[in-house]
């Protein structure tokens, strides 16, 4: 019983999984979960990275917030 759910977990399930990250990125993949399990509003908030800023030298600064 076991191995058939992990089976079915690799072989389905992670492939899904892979293609929506390739193809919505992180934050559709995570409206996508969301409206899956029947939520309308977004549990997580959108995930942003921001490159931290330089000084003139090149060395990186501490991220204001």
């Amino acid at each position: 019983m076991t191995e058939t759910i992990v089976l079915i977990l690799g072989l389905v399930v992670a492939p899904i999984a892979a293609l929506a990250l390739l193809t919505w990125g992180l934050n559709g993949t995570v409206w996508l979960l969301d409206r899956f399990a029947g939520r309308r509003e977004p549990v997580a908030r959108t995930v942003r990275w921001r490159a931290p800023e330089t000084g003139p030298g090149g060395a990186a600064e501490s991220l204001s917030r």
